[in-house]
């Protein structure tokens, strides 16, 4: 395992193209992890569960070890924050961080070659980091969970009004003339 570590400081410490200039691999990753997933994530009411060089060491060590991998075959890396989100926290997870959402992120962050999506294989790390996030969300603390508490919860009054109405039951009320039995 030490060195798969020692691999992968090597890699982050290579010069990758990013926009239209080369820098350090490594520098390139903590901007994306500070300056844009961070901030992405918070601003559609999600909270990480993870600082941000826990989150750079996690995608730093998986980009690497999958750079050659479809998202069908990578494996990541990581401890997920996330282990217990319902069906339908993610289901409001991925109305609220959709796919459009998730478009313009990628078109602000996708200058470097390992998630460039004309490069050979960054659609698949963005992909993989699209469910990386999904993991790593600290779902008791985000307003977005709160949200959708409060939707699944919610009850007009008019619900409550509806409810204490007895409602009749249509196919007794149709059969009730013929008995049930058919002619």
């Amino acid at each position: 395992m030490f060195c798969v570590e020692k691999r992968t400081r090597e890699w982050l410490k290579e010069s990758t193209m990013w926009n239209i200039c080369y820098v350090n691999r490594g520098e390139v990753l903590m901007s994306f992890v500070r300056d844009g997933l961070i901030p992405f994530v918070e601003s559609k009411g999600y909270r990480l569960g993870r600082g941000p060089e826990e989150l750079y060491t996690y995608i730093a060590k998986s980009m690497y070890m999958n750079h050659a991998f479809s998202t069908m075959n990578s494996k990541w890396f990581d401890v997920p924050f996330n282990t217990d989100g319902t069906a339908e926290e993610r289901i409001h997870y991925y109305d609220t961080i959709d796919v459009d959402s998730w478009s313009i992120f990628w078109s602000e962050w996708s200058d470097w070659e390992e998630l460039a999506t004309d490069g050979q294989r960054g659609r698949d790390r963005q992909i993989d980091i699209e469910e990386f996030v999904w993991r790593q969300l600290d779902l008791d603390s985000s307003p977005q969970t709160e949200v959708l508490y409060y939707r699944m919860n919610d009850e007009t009054e008019q619900d409550v009004a509806d409810e204490t109405v007895k409602k009749s039951d249509v196919y007794l009320e149709e059969t009730a003339g013929w008995g049930g039995l058919r002619k």
